[in-house]
């Protein structure tokens, strides 16, 4: 009936699969921007500005506080059918499926909505390895898919935006040149948080990790 499009609010663009937009089309959907703690709140507000010019019904969220807001996003999602079967005198059980890249939250997610740790998480890309229907009290049924990538990245910036966030295993990448990248990436953009967080004089001591 609707679909839940996860992604990671410090990334919004570079995680959402370019694949979904064409199998998706004509179907309820909202895009929850995930982790939103750990993001920029003037930036998280800046994309959720941006989606919205473009039509995308989006909501910025922490999976494990935000259960009563993705509620009001499924219900507003899907009043019309609800509608018209209560007007046929059926009360219908709504199916919503969750999608999104790997890491992004999808099952802590779903487990927030469900009550309980019910569909396994991990702080790495494919715990999920098989597709998992949960039922809510509210009458909802949720699908918690695994986390799919794209067969191509044409935006080398994406790719490594996505390994930084754990979206993409370790295995296939080279992490010390993968840190060299993120160490580059936070010097130029977020400099003073660097310094604040590792407790830093100032930014010298990172001078040969220049990518």
């Amino acid at each position: 009936d609707a679909v839940i499009e996860i992604c990671d609010a410090r990334l919004p663009e570079s995680s959402r699969n370019p694949v979904l937009n064409a199998m998706l089309h004509g179907k309820a959907r909202v895009l929850m921007m995930n982790k939103a703690d750990l993001a920029n709140p003037a930036m998280t507000r800046r994309w959720q500005a941006y989606y919205q010019a473009r039509g995308v019904q989006c909501a910025a969220i922490t999976a494990g506080r935000s259960a009563r807001e993705v509620f009001r996003a499924i219900e507003n999602l899907t009043r019309d059918k609800v509608a018209r079967g209560e007007a046929r005198g059926v009360r219908r059980t709504v199916r919503v499926m969750v999608v999104g890249v790997p890491n992004v939250g999808k099952s802590t997610f779903t487990n927030k909505l469900h009550g309980g740790n019910i569909a396994k998480t991990g702080d790495r890309p494919g715990v999920t390895r098989g597709k998992q229907w949960l039922r809510l009290d509210s009458g909802i049924e949720l699908l918690d898919m695994p986390g799919i990538l794209w067969p191509k990245f044409e935006d080398r910036g994406a790719a490594l935006k996505l390994a930084f966030t754990g979206a993409i295993k370790d295995e296939i990448m080279d992490i010390e040149e993968l840190a060299c990248y993120l160490i580059d990436f936070l010097k130029k953009n977020y400099a003073e948080n660097l310094i604040t967080r590792y407790k830093l004089d100032s930014l010298a001591c990172l001078e040969n990790y220049e990518i």
